[in-house]
């Protein structure tokens, strides 16, 4: 049994890194030599998906979002508006945190929950630095 070969647009551009990293002296990153290695095996092993293994083509379904920075502005204004008194969820007599969030960031109260169930732990950190920072203030104004 032979293995099949890969078609020569996949080869290339191992090629010519191989080519640019001779040319300047350098060796590969052990780090790049493994991402090449795991993507020829997934073209190899399912040739239709070469153009994925490789990052030459975008994966199949809904793309991947980067909310991050969008997930823990959304996390500070539930923390803010639970301060204020406002319940974490609907209990039936009126707004909510997440609720008003997801109105004012024109999210899915699932996006909102998401948002502050994964970004909580940085929420509290920063109020914890800022706590230590007004002490450390109040402490050398003395």
């Amino acid at each position: 049994m032979s293995l099949p070969t890969l078609p020569e647009k996949l080869i290339a551009p191992i090629r010519l890194t191989y080519a640019i990293h001779s040319l300047r002296g350098q060796s590969i990153e052990p780090a790049t030599a493994l991402w090449l290695a795991d993507a020829l095996e997934k073209a190899i092993q399912n040739p239709a998906k070469a153009g994925e293994a490789f990052s030459l083509k975008r994966e199949r379904g809904r793309p991947k979002t980067q909310d991050d920075g969008r997930h823990l502005l959304m996390a500070i204004e539930v923390d803010k508006l639970l301060a204020d008194g406002l319940p974490l969820t609907d209990t039936g007599k009126g707004k909510s945190a997440i609720s008003t969030v997801a109105v004012k960031f024109h999210a899915s109260v699932e996006a909102v929950e998401l948002a502050w169930y994964t970004s909580r732990k940085f929420v509290d950190l920063m109020k914890a630095i800022e706590a230590m920072e007004v002490g450390a203030a109040t402490f050398s104004d003395k």
